[in-house]
């Protein structure tokens, strides 16, 4: 399909390949065997911008400004989640907690418990500034 691929994530879980780009819909790839195109992940309504994977949920951020929680398995959506006013540009979970942390070009990075398997996120902090934030890390020091 005609899309600029903008984002990518594997899942271990789902043995797959996710791709998500201007359209606004993800792509899954079999990442064994065929290693061809087995789902669209339809919701979003702006470009994916990026992905994060917890076991067999996918985060995925977006221009629309939200975050969508899919079920990887099944192919499905969980949840949707507006916590930002602009872009979202990077998506973490934290390993061991499950909690995310995302930011965007509204200067906020936010960290939320999202919650999975209920209606409602659970917000956890906000860190604000007056520049666009573009991207996030996380290292785990022993």
């Amino acid at each position: 399909p005609d899309d600029e691929v903008l984002a990518v994530a594997y899942s271990a879980t789902a043995n797959s390949v996710f791709t998500g780009g201007n359209a606004g819909v993800i792509r899954k790839w079999a990442f064994t065997g065929s290693k061809k195109w087995e789902a669209d992940y339809r919701g979003h309504e702006d470009a994916i911008m990026c992905f994060a994977v917890d076991a067999n949920f996918l985060f995925s951020g977006s221009a629309d400004c939200t975050v969508r929680i899919w079920e990887t398995s099944q192919g499905y959506e969980l949840k949707k989640v507006q916590m930002h006013s602009a872009s979202v540009q990077a998506i973490i979970v934290m390993p061991d907690t499950g909690v995310a942390v995302t930011c965007a070009f509204d200067g906020k990075v936010i960290v939320w418990d999202p919650q999975v398997g209920r209606p409602d996120v659970h917000h956890v902090a906000t860190y604000e500034q007056a520049e666009e934030f573009r991207a996030l890390a996380y290292v785990d020091f022993p």
